[in-house]
Formats: C-alpha cells, sequence, structure tokens
C-alpha cells in the first residue's frame, strides 16, 4: 500500500473517531461545549489532510473520478459547514433539533463516504 494512503486512511480514521464523538455528544445532549468545539476542529483538519494524502497519491488528481470521491467532497464541506453551525450556536444553551438533525445527517454522509474508501481499498 502506498505511503500517502496508509497516512491517510490513518488520519481518516482519526477523522472518524473525533467527528464521532463531537457529534454524538451535540445530538445526545442537545448542548455544545468547548470540547465539542475543539473535537470537531481537529476531525475536519484530520479530514482535510487526509483528503490532501488520498489527492497526493491519485496524482495530483483534484477532480474525483468516482462516486466514492464525491461524496467524499460533499461529506467534507456539510462536516466544515456543521463546524460553523456549531461555533455560531455555542452562546446558546441548547442547540436547536434541525442543526443535530443536520449534523446526524452529514455525520451518516460521511461514515457512507469513509466505509466506501476503504471497500475501495480492497
Amino acid at each position: 500500500m502506498p505511503l500517502f494512503v496508509m497516512i491517510g486512511a490513518l488520519l481518516m480514521s482519526a477523522a472518524l473517531i473525533l467527528y464521532t464523538i463531537g457529534i454524538a455528544m451535540t445530538v445526545i445532549t442537545g448542548k455544545i461545549r468547548r470540547r465539542q468545539i475543539v473535537l470537531q476542529i481537529l476531525a475536519v483538519c484530520s479530514d482535510v489532510m487526509g483528503t490532501i494524502c488520498m489527492i497526493i497519491n491519485s496524482n495530483g488528481q483534484f477532480i474525483p473520478a468516482d462516486i466514492h470521491g464525491w461524496i467524499g467532497y460533499i461529506a467534507l464541506i456539510g462536516m466544515i459547514f456543521d463546524l460553523l453551525l456549531v461555533i455560531k450556536h455555542t452562546s446558546e444553551d441548547r442547540i436547536i433539533i434541525p442543526v443535530r438533525i443536520y449534523s446526524a445527517l452529514v455525520w451518516l454522509l460521511w461514515v457512507i463516504s469513509y466505509s466506501m474508501g476503504f471497500v475501495k481499498m480492497g
């Protein structure tokens, strides 16, 4: 397995753990704490670095050639937007239900993309 694929897979696995913990805390409790924001910032950074590793491995081909790539980019953009929503609602006592639903749905999309990547790797 190429080095950048291994590094990217490790970064994506780290992002999975961080996203899962941070978003689960938000969705279940309905509250936003500083640690959730930190977890999601770390997850987005890990996701972006993992994506860059995968782009490097594909000889710099930024435009994905398959459904996994497109879903992955959509999920990454969705996670960045989710992070912005969480930061925006930090001062509120409870986060509104539509934001919690969005967080759960974008997490599910991200997990689908993550799973497709590992299936694709073989």
